[in-house]
């Protein structure tokens, strides 16, 4: 919620739209807003990771992606990132067949 806020001080006089999805929040409220489409998302690995396997969204298009879960311990957020790294990576080679 803090970089989405951040986000939005920056994204308003850039007029680039923005929305942030994470677990614990309702799911289909964040599906609306990532249908809507959007410049900037700002994501927790999970609940990006869920949106990509129900095919709610893609990342053919996306430049840079950066995965946002400050509140793990260090290890288990290494371990949760590759983890969740390489399975978008693998679900992005299967949407391109």
């Amino acid at each position: 919620m803090q970089i989405q806020e951040e986000c939005q001080k920056f994204a308003r006089s850039a007029k680039v739209s923005s929305t942030c999805v994470f677990g614990g929040a309702d799911r289909f409220g964040q599906q609306r807003e990532l249908q809507r489409g959007n410049h900037l998302i700002v994501a927790t690995p999970g609940r990006l990771l869920d949106f990509l396997e129900s095919n709610v969204i893609n990342l053919r298009r996306v430049t840079y992606l950066v995965l946002d879960e400050a509140d793990r311990m260090l290890v288990d957020f290494i371990i949760s990132e590759n983890v969740i790294v390489f399975r978008i990576w693998d679900l992005n080679l299967k949407s391109e067949e």
